[in-house]
């Protein structure tokens, strides 16, 4: 099935995604060599052969869109030619082939929602949840995968999915044994037994039709104390009090970073063959992991802020614009400027200053000065504003976690 929508450049996704409304960026994702699929996994299909082109055609889906800001462009080979295009929040999946669209796939028919894909190993991997939303106690959770080399799979149940501790929004295959995956939570997160344990990242393992929560990944700023918290709130009775009915004692926990503005807000995370990539846009955070384990590589904190100076940068409301991994496997960083950075953070210290000094009474006399004064600071805040429109860009070495200044992606 091939659709003439032919692009110039195998690197024309990364600029676009991470250039369009200039302010945020798409995600890139690599893999390893195709292979076919395991034994191991459950037989059951579920019912979704890609869409028919003529189908495709009356919805206007022929030409590939211009990514927006995070979507995911995953690259098959280290040249860039081949790749699967996931849209945000779009059924359809585009499958590329030497720069032209060879099939549009449809994600699995199942009851319910379906959750975020990801690629990796040859397949498209994703998850279902139903129930969420019409307040069944228990909602069920099952995951999915399709093998892209061939549509003759179609979408092969993998596992039923244990969500008590805590919901994953993506389910990522780890290396080595083949039955160990890494959770990413776009949500409430995850949390284990202990009051610190608590992470939007935690590790699961496959063991025959179920996959098991196995342990949250500690996520930090500076390598010690932990950026994030488990927080419980007690259900009460009508009357405010907590129930004695051994039934209604339940516990709503979720995961809270700690400050707010390192929580992982960055959605889709940016994924290579080897390397995921989840950043806190307001902290200018980026966590790398190693796909290989799902271990934290490293932390990269783009403008060395402390925790006591991340509540200053909220009025940027994101550092971090888009992330988005190139075909060679360099992770692509779109920022704001360092100098604006520094900037906010001068004017919240001098803001603070004022507040706590004593304002002196306004008189007649000074109304002219008063004026000047609004006109100037007017002037300092379009420029402020001009400034902002300004785009830092980066390349990120996951091996080494070193970075430098790029002109242009």
């Amino acid at each position: 099935m091939v659709v003439n929508c032919q692009f110039s450049s195998r690197y024309v996704y990364i600029f676009f995604a991470l250039f369009r409304v200039i302010s945020f960026a798409g995600t890139g994702l690599g893999d390893p060599p195709l292979r076919v699929p395991s034994n191991k996994t459950s037989s059951v299909k579920v019912a979704a052969p890609p869409l028919d082109i003529n189908q495709v055609s009356q919805q206007g889906g022929l030409q590939l869109p211009t990514p927006r800001f995070q979507e995911q462009i995953v690259y098959l080979d280290g040249g860039g030619d081949n790749r699967v295009f996931l849209p945000l929040g779009k059924k359809l999946i585009a499958s590329i082939r030497n720069h032209y669209v060879n099939a549009w796939i449809e994600g699995p028919s199942v009851k319910g929602t379906v959750l975020n894909p990801c690629v990796a190993q040859g397949f498209i991997w994703c998850s279902a949840i139903d129930g969420l939303n019409d307040n069944v106690p228990n909602p069920r959770v099952t995951f999915y995968r399709y093998y892209i080399e061939s549509q003759a799979f179609g979408w092969e149940l993998v596992a039923e999915v244990d969500i008590t501790h805590g919901i994953p929004s993506m389910l990522v295959p780890l290396g080595g044994e083949g039955n160990r995956f890494l959770g990413i939570s776009n949500g409430l997160g995850f949390f284990g037994d202990d009051a610190k344990d608590a992470s939007f990242i935690a590790l699961f393992r496959q063991r025959g039709g179920r996959m098991e929560f196995d342990s949250c990944v500690e996520l930090t700023l500076d390598g010690t104390e932990p950026a994030f918290r488990k927080v419980e709130i007690r259900r009460e009775t009508k009357e405010g009090t907590p129930s004695s009915n051994s039934q209604d004692k339940k516990t709503f926990t979720y995961c809270e970073a700690t400050p707010r503005t390192l929580c992982p807000t960055l959605w889709y995370p940016s994924i290579s063959a080897n390397y995921l990539a989840l950043a806190a846009q307001e902290a200018g955070v980026i966590w790398i992991l190693d796909l290989k384990n799902g271990s934290v590589k490293y932390t990269l904190n783009l403008f060395t802020l402390l925790r006591a100076d991340l509540d200053r940068v909220k009025p940027l409301k994101q550092i971090i614009l888009g992330t988005a991994f190139a075909p060679d496997g360099q992770l692509i960083l779109a920022t704001r400027e360092p100098e604006l950075v520094e900037r906010t953070l001068r004017s919240s210290s001098s803001d603070d200053s004022d507040k706590s000094m004593e304002q002196p009474r306004s008189s007649p006399d000074s109304e002219e000065a008063r004026r000047e004064k609004e006109e100037e600071e007017n002037k300092i805040f379009q420029s402020f504003v001009e400034q902002s429109k300004k785009i830092q860009w980066w390349s990120v070495n996951p091996e080494t976690g070193t970075k430098d200044r790029l002109d242009s992606p």
